[in-house]
């Protein structure tokens, strides 16, 4: 291209935006996975019950487990509930492979007719429906699910323990 003065301003504003171009399709690149990787949780559990907080909150004798991270617990929980930290491996569907995924059943209770129930942070929260899924599969005979997580128990104004 032979620069002139006809198309030297062009070029100028040409060369402005290369950066922006540049930092977008960064970014771009960058944050897709992120965006891609909230898959939405089943609207079912087979073999369990999914349960409201408004529910939840009147369960009796329920075993309840937080399977969010240490830090989050420490910043709130379920009344009553036990940390249970869960960093599942398996792909966020139905069908996963649970071989992949370490829970520690040490803290569930040795009776697998206690009733139970599994958190997390919300509707794309896999570790409890996962936590569900694999307490349900090793004989587990009454697991209850907060697909709602501790972000509807928020929303619905329940009491929060720190």
């Amino acid at each position: 291209m032979l620069i002139n003065s006809d198309n030297r301003h062009q070029l100028g504003k040409n060369m402005k935006l290369t950066p922006l171009l540049l930092v977008f399709t960064l970014l771009s690149t960058i944050t897709a996975p992120l965006y891609a990787a909230r898959v939405l949780t089943p609207e079912t559990l087979e073999g369990g019950t999914i349960i409201t907080p408004q529910d939840a909150s009147r369960l009796p004798r329920v075993k309840i487990y937080d399977l969010r991270k240490t830090l989050n617990f420490a910043k709130g929980h379920l009344p009553g509930a036990v940390s249970l930290p869960f960093k599942p491996r398996s792909a966020k569907q139905v069908g996963f492979d649970d071989s992949k995924d370490k829970l520690n059943f040490s803290k569930l209770p040795s009776d697998p007719a206690t009733p139970i129930l599994f958190y997390s942070d919300g509707a794309y929260g896999w570790k409890s429906y996962k936590a569900a899924i694999i307490a349900i599969r090793n004989g587990f005979q009454h697991v209850y699910w907060l697909r709602e997580g501790f972000s509807g128990w928020k929303k619905s104004a329940l009491e929060v323990s720190r």
